[in-house]
């Protein structure tokens, strides 16, 4: 089911023309269409046959078909079909268009190619997201001490256990990153020595690169898109 969106504002750079969003039930199911879909809404892809069909794999653990996701999906799919014995006995079709012909594979990290190309078995292209374009031209920095605070910026949209303890016994200055624009977020890490980050890793993520772009030092847990030295 789909539902009204804006793209956020800041990303009206990237569209001189105006900002077009179709609501996603008026999709044209025609050869001259390319339909791109991320990991965790494949099941979109059910519903057109002559559009070209993508899959851009974001993460791996946020898959609608991964074995973790599914538990959720099974309990929702009861529910919704529990006045349709069709629809529950075509929950595996449905959640599993991957393996389709038609469907072809770009991921955006090494754990995500290795999960298509190794587990599902399918042929996969890579497309590695970039840092945001306002780092990117501030330059990168290669140093990681001189003018550094004694300081350390973390992303509190990303709560870990080892984070918690870590904030409870207070013995370092940490800076949460929230409520900041690329600029201030670039001008933190320019100035703190050390950026950490202890969440699950279900794909690449943004801030680590943009910390070492701008050089802090990094420490991430070692799991998932973040247990290979690519990544």
């Amino acid at each position: 089911r789909f539902v009204d969106a804006q793209p956020p504002q800041r990303y009206e750079e990237y569209f001189p023309t105006g900002i077009k969003v179709l609501d996603g039930s008026k999709i044209i199911d025609s050869p001259e269409n390319t339909i791109v879909c991320p990991e965790f809404s494949t099941s979109m892809l059910w519903n057109v046959n002559q559009c070209r069909k993508v899959i851009w794999w974001l993460s791996v653990k946020n898959y609608d078909g991964h074995p973790a996701m599914r538990i959720l999906a099974v309990r929702h799919w009861l529910k919704q079909s529990a006045r349709s014995l069709g629809n529950l006995l075509r929950f595996d079709e449905y959640y599993h268009p991957y393996n389709r012909a038609d469907v072809e594979h770009y991921c955006a990290s090494k754990f995500a190619y290795q999960y298509v190309t190794d587990t599902l078995k399918c042929k996969a292209e890579m497309l590695v997201e970039p840092i945001s374009k306002p780092f990117l031209e501030l330059g990168p920095v290669w140093t990681c001490s001189a003018g550094r605070r004694d300081c350390v910026a973390y992303n509190p949209a990303k709560p870990s256990r080892i984070m918690t303890e870590l904030l409870k016994r207070n013995e370092f200055d940490f800076i949460p990153i929230q409520n900041m624009n690329p600029q201030q977020i670039a001008e933190l890490l320019r100035s703190v020595k050390l950026y950490v980050d202890f969440g699950d890793f279900p794909g690449p993520e943004r801030i680590p690169k943009e910390a070492a772009y701008n050089g802090a030092a990094v420490i991430v847990a070692k799991k998932n898109a973040a247990i290979n030295d690519f990544d």
